[in-house]
Protein backbone atom coordinates (compact mmCIF):
# COMPACT_ATOMS: atom_id res chain seq x y z
CA UNK A 1 0.00 0.00 0.00
CA UNK A 2 1.10 3.32 -0.66
CA UNK A 3 1.67 5.77 1.88
CA UNK A 4 0.48 8.15 -0.56
CA UNK A 5 -3.40 6.47 -0.30
CA UNK A 6 -2.96 5.52 3.16
CA UNK A 7 -2.25 9.37 4.49
CA UNK A 8 -5.06 10.67 2.32
CA UNK A 9 -7.45 7.97 3.94
CA UNK A 10 -6.43 8.84 7.12
CA UNK A 11 -6.87 12.63 6.94
CA UNK A 12 -10.48 12.09 4.90
CA UNK A 13 -11.24 9.56 7.96
CA UNK A 14 -9.94 12.76 9.86
CA UNK A 15 -12.02 15.18 8.04
CA UNK A 16 -14.98 13.29 8.27
CA UNK A 17 -15.24 12.81 12.07
CA UNK A 18 -14.34 16.70 12.68
CA UNK A 19 -17.58 17.46 14.74
CA UNK A 20 -17.04 14.47 17.38
CA UNK A 21 -13.44 13.27 16.99
CA UNK A 22 -13.06 9.99 16.78
CA UNK A 23 -10.41 7.18 18.22
CA UNK A 24 -7.01 6.02 16.70
CA UNK A 25 -8.75 2.47 15.88
CA UNK A 26 -11.74 4.32 14.69
CA UNK A 27 -9.93 6.19 12.50
CA UNK A 28 -7.70 3.65 11.38
CA UNK A 29 -10.69 1.16 10.10
CA UNK A 30 -12.52 4.31 8.65
CA UNK A 31 -9.52 4.50 6.62
CA UNK A 32 -8.73 0.89 6.02
CA UNK A 33 -5.44 1.23 6.99
CA UNK A 34 -3.58 -0.68 9.68
CA UNK A 35 -3.37 1.38 13.30
CA UNK A 36 0.16 1.82 13.28
CA UNK A 37 0.75 3.66 9.79
CA UNK A 38 -2.41 5.48 10.66
CA UNK A 39 -1.18 6.12 14.21
CA UNK A 40 1.99 7.34 12.97
CA UNK A 41 0.71 9.99 10.46
CA UNK A 42 -2.33 11.25 13.44
CA UNK A 43 0.87 12.26 15.39
CA UNK A 44 2.32 14.23 12.47
CA UNK A 45 -0.85 16.00 12.67
CA UNK A 46 -0.69 16.62 16.05
CA UNK A 47 2.94 17.71 16.20
CA UNK A 48 2.11 19.69 13.16
CA UNK A 49 -1.16 21.80 14.84
CA UNK A 50 -3.42 20.10 12.38
CA UNK A 51 -5.12 18.21 15.10
CA UNK A 52 -5.42 17.42 19.09
CA UNK A 53 -6.16 14.87 21.08
CA UNK A 54 -8.46 14.83 24.27
CA UNK A 55 -5.69 14.30 26.56
CA UNK A 56 -2.02 15.47 25.89
CA UNK A 57 0.40 12.57 27.30
CA UNK A 58 2.09 9.31 25.13
CA UNK A 59 0.93 10.45 21.75
CA UNK A 60 2.42 14.10 21.53
CA UNK A 61 5.44 12.40 23.46
CA UNK A 62 6.13 9.47 21.43
CA UNK A 63 6.15 7.14 25.13
CA UNK A 64 4.52 4.13 24.28
CA UNK A 65 0.89 3.61 25.39
CA UNK A 66 0.66 -0.10 23.75
CA UNK A 67 2.86 -2.44 22.24
CA UNK A 68 2.27 -1.16 18.89
CA UNK A 69 2.76 2.41 19.74
CA UNK A 70 0.29 4.18 19.74
CA UNK A 71 -2.85 4.79 21.97
CA UNK A 72 -5.73 2.96 20.10
CA UNK A 73 -8.69 4.67 22.19
CA UNK A 74 -7.28 8.45 21.79
CA UNK A 75 -10.05 10.72 20.76
CA UNK A 76 -8.36 13.05 17.84
CA UNK A 77 -9.68 15.73 16.74
CA UNK A 78 -9.16 18.46 13.52
CA UNK A 79 -8.24 21.52 14.31
CA UNK A 80 -7.45 22.84 11.39
CA UNK A 81 -8.65 21.82 7.82
CA UNK A 82 -6.92 22.71 4.85
CA UNK A 83 -8.76 21.16 2.37
CA UNK A 84 -8.98 17.90 0.51
CA UNK A 85 -5.42 17.09 0.31
CA UNK A 86 -3.92 15.48 2.94
CA UNK A 87 -0.83 17.58 4.38
CA UNK A 88 2.66 15.82 3.91
CA UNK A 89 4.51 16.42 6.91
CA UNK A 90 7.94 15.27 8.79
CA UNK A 91 8.05 13.39 11.88
CA UNK A 92 8.25 16.59 13.45
CA UNK A 93 4.75 18.28 11.95
CA UNK A 94 6.76 20.22 10.09
CA UNK A 95 5.05 20.52 6.44
CA UNK A 96 7.46 19.13 4.03
CA UNK A 97 7.64 20.65 0.14
CA UNK A 98 5.10 19.12 -2.04
CA UNK A 99 6.16 16.29 -4.20
CA UNK A 100 6.79 16.96 -8.06
CA UNK A 101 4.25 15.27 -9.52
CA UNK A 102 1.96 16.99 -7.04
CA UNK A 103 3.11 20.39 -8.78
CA UNK A 104 3.16 18.90 -11.89
CA UNK A 105 -0.75 17.65 -11.60
CA UNK A 106 -2.02 21.23 -10.16
CA UNK A 107 -0.39 22.59 -13.56
CA UNK A 108 -1.82 20.59 -15.84
CA UNK A 109 -5.51 20.75 -14.00
CA UNK A 110 -4.72 24.11 -14.59
CA UNK A 111 -3.73 24.57 -17.72
CA UNK A 112 -5.56 21.52 -19.07
CA UNK A 113 -3.55 21.78 -22.94
CA UNK A 114 0.15 22.40 -22.69
CA UNK A 115 3.84 22.15 -24.39
CA UNK A 116 6.79 20.84 -22.34
CA UNK A 117 7.81 24.10 -22.39
CA UNK A 118 4.23 25.45 -20.54
CA UNK A 119 4.50 22.93 -17.87
CA UNK A 120 8.45 23.96 -17.16
CA UNK A 121 6.89 27.36 -16.85
CA UNK A 122 4.18 26.73 -14.77
CA UNK A 123 5.83 24.19 -12.39
CA UNK A 124 9.28 25.90 -11.95
CA UNK A 125 7.83 29.73 -10.93
CA UNK A 126 5.00 27.71 -8.12
CA UNK A 127 5.60 29.24 -5.38
CA UNK A 128 6.30 26.16 -3.70
CA UNK A 129 10.06 26.41 -2.43
CA UNK A 130 11.31 23.36 -4.42
CA UNK A 131 13.71 22.97 -6.52
CA UNK A 132 13.12 23.31 -10.73
CA UNK A 133 11.64 20.03 -11.90
CA UNK A 134 13.98 17.82 -14.11
CA UNK A 135 12.40 17.45 -17.58
CA UNK A 136 13.13 14.11 -17.30
CA UNK A 137 11.02 13.97 -14.11
CA UNK A 138 8.58 15.40 -16.64
CA UNK A 139 8.61 13.53 -18.88
CA UNK A 140 8.67 10.13 -17.08
CA UNK A 141 5.55 11.41 -15.20
CA UNK A 142 3.49 13.04 -18.66
CA UNK A 143 4.04 8.84 -20.27
CA UNK A 144 3.08 7.55 -17.04
CA UNK A 145 -0.35 9.53 -17.52
CA UNK A 146 -0.84 8.25 -21.31
CA UNK A 147 -0.06 5.06 -20.75
CA UNK A 148 -2.58 5.63 -17.96
CA UNK A 149 -4.82 7.00 -20.44
CA UNK A 150 -4.99 10.40 -18.52
CA UNK A 151 -3.49 12.55 -21.25
CA UNK A 152 -3.34 12.76 -24.73
CA UNK A 153 -0.47 14.39 -26.97
CA UNK A 154 -0.45 15.61 -30.66
CA UNK A 155 2.04 14.81 -33.03
CA UNK A 156 3.26 17.99 -34.45
CA UNK A 157 5.96 19.88 -32.89
CA UNK A 158 6.08 21.69 -30.07
CA UNK A 159 4.06 18.17 -28.99
CA UNK A 160 0.44 19.75 -27.26
CA UNK A 161 -0.49 17.57 -24.28
CA UNK A 162 -4.41 17.67 -23.28
CA UNK A 163 -5.72 16.25 -19.80
CA UNK A 164 -8.89 14.19 -20.58
CA UNK A 165 -12.06 15.93 -19.41
CA UNK A 166 -12.33 12.21 -17.70
CA UNK A 167 -9.48 12.52 -16.17
CA UNK A 168 -10.14 15.89 -14.34
CA UNK A 169 -11.04 14.26 -11.31
CA UNK A 170 -9.79 16.55 -8.30
CA UNK A 171 -6.51 17.84 -7.13
CA UNK A 172 -5.04 14.70 -5.53
CA UNK A 173 -2.21 13.91 -8.33
CA UNK A 174 -2.56 10.15 -9.58
CA UNK A 175 0.03 7.33 -8.46
CA UNK A 176 2.28 5.46 -10.53
CA UNK A 177 2.29 2.21 -9.05
CA UNK A 178 4.07 -1.26 -10.87
CA UNK A 179 0.13 -2.24 -11.34
CA UNK A 180 -1.02 0.99 -13.52
CA UNK A 181 -1.81 4.41 -12.66
CA UNK A 182 -4.13 5.02 -9.52
CA UNK A 183 -6.33 8.09 -9.41
CA UNK A 184 -6.26 9.18 -5.82
CA UNK A 185 -9.06 11.20 -5.89
CA UNK A 186 -11.52 8.43 -7.09
CA UNK A 187 -9.85 5.35 -5.78
CA UNK A 188 -9.93 3.83 -9.47
CA UNK A 189 -6.61 1.84 -10.73
CA UNK A 190 -6.36 2.66 -14.41
CA UNK A 191 -4.15 -0.84 -15.40
CA UNK A 192 -1.64 -0.81 -18.78
CA UNK A 193 -1.95 -3.38 -21.00
CA UNK A 194 0.42 -4.64 -23.31
CA UNK A 195 3.73 -1.78 -24.13
CA UNK A 196 2.65 0.59 -21.83
CA UNK A 197 -1.21 0.83 -23.74
CA UNK A 198 -3.95 2.11 -21.55
CA UNK A 199 -5.73 -1.23 -20.33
Amino acid sequence: MSSHAERDRVWAALRAAADTGATVREIARRAEVGPVPAGRYLQRLVRGGFAARADDDAFTTGRRRRSNGVGDDVVIRLVRDVGVIAPRLGADGRRLRPAANDVMWAAMMAMGTWTIADLKLACNHAETGRPAIPDQSMHRFMSDLRAGGFITVGASPPKLYVLLPSHQTGPRAPLVTPDGVFDRNTGRLHRLGPKGQAA
